[in-house]
């Protein structure tokens, strides 16, 4: 390092890019690393690619119900299910069919759209209760819906599932599931 006097009063430090001799590696204790785990960073020891699996599920009364010829109607094949997310389509649900069971009211309507999936939405009102009561009933029906839906929904239909002040909370789950299944083959016997 050299001092350098510009003239006019600054003192001027020349510092050199280049540091003098070479630095070691910083050490970081690895008490976490797993012991059966190889050090190296590459790839993990057991990497395999990754397979998607499909697997379809059918009840007993699905299976029961296949023609005598062997070929699968498409109402005994599971349907894909997804949610409602705009409030212009729960306005529109419950404005057509609808049945009320002892622990859920359901609301169906038929989209008349060219998408192959069924869609369905949860309400639950103050009449419900507090936050925690709704909450927890909004949280039975969206299991029991991800449970009944792929079976007995139809693609291209809307379903709302509306809970039931100190019902929904209070049924049993097994009972619920019933519920919504009824009421699921009930909205789709009617005209």
């Amino acid at each position: 390092m050299a001092r350098q006097d510009s003239g006019d009063g600054r003192d001027e430090t020349d510092l050199s890019a280049l540091e003098p001799g070479s630095q070691t590696a910083s050490w970081i204790p690895c008490a976490h690393v797993h012991k059966g785990r190889t050090q190296d960073t590459e790839c993990a020891p057991d990497a395999r690619p990754q397979v998607t699996e499909c697997i379809i599920k059918t009840s007993m009364h699905d299976a029961c119900s296949i023609p005598g010829n062997g070929r699968v109607s498409l109402e005994t094949l599971p349907v894909a299910v997804a949610t409602i997310k705009r409030r212009s389509d729960f306005i529109s649900a419950a404005a057509s069919r609808q049945y009320v069971t002892l622990g859920v009211l359901v609301q169906a309507r038929n989209r008349c759209d060219n998408i192959a999936e069924a869609r369905f939405g949860i309400t639950c009102s103050k009449k419900i209760g507090n936050a925690v009561t709704r909450n927890r009933a909004k949280r039975r029906l969206r299991e029991a819906a991800k449970i009944m839906l792929p079976d007995l929904a139809r693609s291209g239909w809307d379903y709302v599932l509306i809970g039931r002040p100190e019902k929904t909370v209070a049924r049993r789950f097994s009972d619920l599931k019933k519920d919504i299944g009824f009421a699921l083959v009930k909205l789709h016997k009617k005209p």
